[in-house]
């Protein structure tokens, strides 16, 4: 095998390994109800830096290796038939995060269902999500697929590893697969327990005390905090 052939198949293999793993993200995605019908989306970017993306107008459950598409940085296709109608979403991620590797987007329903009770998760309401996100903003309602709401994802970007889009659901961002879909569980966990005691009146956000506690604790210890989450703790405590 010449250097070329063992640089396309090491390429194959490692397409075909993050392939097989948006598969199981896909049907893990609908088990768990982030998912309904053929809604949905997850990306994840080659090493040639275009995108491998799940196509529109299929279940999750259903997706396979050959169903999935590949499109350039810009959305041209270059393989597959046609890629999920967010591709432009995706895209905008991956413009403006080169350390952006993975990108799962479900249509969570508590997480659309606080959206619309207009619940607010920029002061953190569990210490997990705290530690692992900071907050979580919500977009303005925007079309799906649309480049207006592309657009409105890309201004977060710099700041935010998950999004909770108005009427929409759940975008999550990271460097890996694994830890962007956690990144949506958590956001939905701490969604439906705010919906859930949102019949009080009142959601009992964790308070400027309780944060500078959570934030002098993990420091002591020497837990480790994402970068980004830590940044939205400490501009929450300079409030």
């Amino acid at each position: 095998m010449n250097v070329m052939e063992a640089t396309r198949s090491h390429f194959m293999n490692v397409h075909n390994h993050l392939a097989d793993s948006m598969i199981v993200v896909c049907k893990r995605m609908y088990d768990r109800g982030h998912v309904v019908s053929k809604s949905g989306n997850v990306s994840c970017r080659l090493q040639d830096g275009n995108i491998l993306i799940t196509p529109s107008r299929l279940r999750k459950k259903d997706v396979t290796r050959e169903d999935l598409c590949v499109i350039s940085p810009a959305g041209d296709v270059l393989t597959g038939e046609t890629p999920s109608s967010e591709y432009r979403v995706h895209c905008a991620i991956y413009k403006v995060r080169s350390d952006v590797m993975a990108v799962v987007h479900g249509h969570s329903p508590y997480a659309i269902a606080s959206s619309l009770a207009t619940i607010s998760f920029r002061y953190p309401l569990l210490p997990e999500t705290a530690l692992s996100l900071g907050s979580v903003p919500t977009i303005s309602y925007a079309p799906p697929g649309s480049v207006e709401l592309a657009e409105a994802v890309a201004q977060y970007l710099l700041e935010y590893n998950a999004l909770i889009l108005e009427r929409h659901g759940v975008v999550a961002l990271a460097d890996n697969l694994e830890d962007a879909f956690d990144r949506l569980e958590e956001v939905e966990h701490a969604a439906k327990i705010a919906y859930l005691i949102s019949v009080k009146g009142r959601i009992p956000v964790m308070g400027r005390a309780q944060v500078m506690h959570m934030v002098n604790f993990v420091k002591e210890q020497g837990i480790p905090v994402p970068e980004m989450a830590m940044n939205l703790l400490h501009k929450i405590l300079a409030r």
